[in-house]
């Protein structure tokens, strides 16, 4: 979490609140508790997916919001939420949130939010850097590529996403926190059929906390596409793997977990 810094005024575009007033109903919240801090949530996201050369969807604009309230004294937690964010919504969930609290408890000093040395990934809202027009072309140029990678493959499917994730947090002592966390990422799938009619799929996937030009990068998707036909390709010389009953010896530790997840 970055340091404090005033959070940016989207937080409080569609709200009767300002910051201040914000940090101040909190603080009262917060009094006599053991720990607890206000959580503010903004999602923008958008999706495009490419299939058998049509675009199955197209999903842009999205964006959803909304905050909770955590208030904890020793071992009693109560935590309320919204997806309003105004005055009443935040006192309301605050008085929820404060019923577990006992009286004549002497709360214990939270301890010091940790701070990281240094920025972890960009800030930016990551669908910002490239038009949908853009983007569109894009998927249409590297479908084409993947299509020319072999004469063998009968169908591309792509997919791309992206999200913006805003967080503002509201400590005890009234710091207010923002980070923004950006996410993209684009899915390659190479459908290769043979002579005899059978048919693989290879997977790649790149992304992460990144912009989408990163995903759109020539080098990067072309690494991806070739990625993915190999594994088809593979898929499709390889040999059944053999079935039946058969001895298993299994060691201590993993595989009790496998083994537990499995049945």
């Amino acid at each position: 979490m970055p340091k404090d810094i005033s959070p940016t005024n989207k937080f409080f575009k569609n709200s009767d609140l300002t910051l201040e007033k914000a940090k101040e109903i909190v603080q009262a919240g917060l009094q006599g508790a053991d720990y607890g801090e206000f959580y503010q949530e903004i999602t923008e996201t958008e999706s495009l997916v490419k299939d058998k050369g049509e675009y199955t969807n197209i999903s842009v604009g999205n964006s959803k919001s909304g905050f909770g309230f955590r208030v904890g004294q020793e071992e009693r937690v109560g935590y309320s939420f919204s997806d309003l964010f105004n005055e009443k919504a935040l006192k309301g969930a605050i008085s929820q949130a404060r019923e577990v609290l006992k009286p004549g408890v002497v709360p214990v000093q939270p301890p010091a939010f940790g701070q990281v040395p240094q920025q972890l990934y960009p800030s930016q809202n990551p669908m910002q850097s490239m038009s949908l027009e853009e983007k569109i072309a894009k998927l249409n140029e590297i479908e084409a590529y993947v299509k020319s990678l072999s004469p063998d493959i009968s169908n591309v499917t792509l997919g791309y996403s992206a999200a913006s994730k805003s967080v503002h947090i509201i400590t005890a002592d009234g710091q207010s926190l923002v980070d923004n966390r950006p996410m993209a990422s684009l899915n390659v799938q190479v459908t290769v059929t043979d002579k005899n009619g059978n048919s693989e799929t290879g997977y790649a996937l790149l992304g992460g906390r990144v912009d989408c030009k990163d995903v759109f990068n020539e080098a990067a998707y072309q690494e991806a596409a070739q990625k993915a036909l190999k594994q088809a390709q593979e898929l499709l010389i390889a040999e059944e793997a053999p079935a039946g009953v058969m001895d298993v010896v299994l060691s201590p530790g993993w595989a009790a977990v496998i083994l537990h997840e499995a049945v």
